[in-house]
């Protein structure tokens, strides 16, 4: 590889039970043709107690990733969902075919995954994918156990999964909302595009709080109401306020298992007490890309 092309690095997704277990995609381009398909690539990378592996590359677009607590991978490309499994020391790569494009995959555990298209969702099983039907365009899914997962989506849509169907609640307004978190039957949180926090239950939310700036991701961890503020850091949220927590870093997505894992464009990082934070930075992602070829390179 030459050495002098600029290459830059940014991180897209993660996803995983802690910081020390997690999967992300991780975008690569050569900064003298910004905004070209033609000098890019993605990349997708698991991290498993300090080990990177570069798992695939390609040329073509990611559209989302979900990692399981017990380490297997699901990522989505323009008509196939491919899933990496940790088996005996190597990982298993899978293709499933899917009948269109899908984005935002989240999943409860092994056996229960969706992935989230313009007008309907999939639903992984354990085995396969399949499609059904949503009543609206979602735009995140949730849950805490197979009883409870809650999505949302445009025009202030809420759902519930009935476990075998999705089932339309009252809807929130016209607000479009962009992320849920459902903690239990009534502690279920919810975003909106306009940076309004919706918290409630299953019989219903209603907005608590009004931000100024762009709210980007909400999980309940450890106790606390954890909320992603755009380009300004991880806050806490209580009591009708916003409090910063973190700013050394700007998560675009949290997930709340294990630990919390904040994922940002520099790096992902988990923490187990809201205190501290430990992870995988840009640099040794960018390290172990640059060891290979770009693929516009020939």
């Amino acid at each position: 590889m030459n050495p002098s092309v600029p290459l830059r690095t940014a991180i897209v997704e993660a996803s995983g039970a802690s910081g020390a277990r997690a999967a992300f995609t991780v975008n690569r381009w050569d900064a003298r043709h910004t905004g070209s398909p033609e000098h890019n690539e993605v990349a997708l990378v698991a991290v498993d107690r300090g080990q990177l592996s570069l798992l695939y590359r390609s040329a073509t677009i990611f559209h989302g990733v979900w990692c399981s607590d017990a380490g297997d991978i699901h990522l989505a490309l323009p008509r196939s969902i491919e899933r990496f499994a940790p088996r005996d020391g190597r990982w298993r790569r899978d293709t499933f075919a899917v009948p269109g494009i899908y984005t935002r995959l989240s999943g409860i555990d092994d056996g229960l995954s969706f992935a989230l298209g313009l007008d309907d969702a999939l639903w992984w099983n354990g085995t396969t994918w399949s499609r059904v039907p949503t009543p609206g365009p979602f735009t995140a899914v949730h849950g805490a156990s197979r009883a409870l997962v809650m999505a949302v989506g445009l025009r202030g849509l809420v759902a519930r999964w009935d476990g075998a169907a999705w089932r339309a609640m009252e809807p929130l307004g016209d607000e479009d909302l962009v992320a849920v978190h459902a903690a239990s039957d009534d502690d279920v949180w919810a975003l909106g595009a306009k940076g309004t926090i919706y918290h409630g239950g299953v019989l219903g939310l209603r907005p608590v709080f009004r931000a100024e700036k762009k709210l980007r991701a909400i999980a309940r961890f450890a106790g606390s109401t954890w909320v992603a503020v755009e380009n300004a850091g991880l806050f806490r949220y209580a009591d009708g306020a916003l409090t910063l927590v973190k700013d050394t870093f700007k998560p675009t997505r949290l997930e709340a298992r294990t630990e919390l894992v904040c994922t940002s464009p520099e790096m992902v990082v988990g923490t187990a007490d809201g205190v501290t934070f430990k992870g995988v930075g840009l640099k040794r992602i960018a390290t172990l890309l640059d060891a290979t070829k770009p693929l516009w390179v020939t």
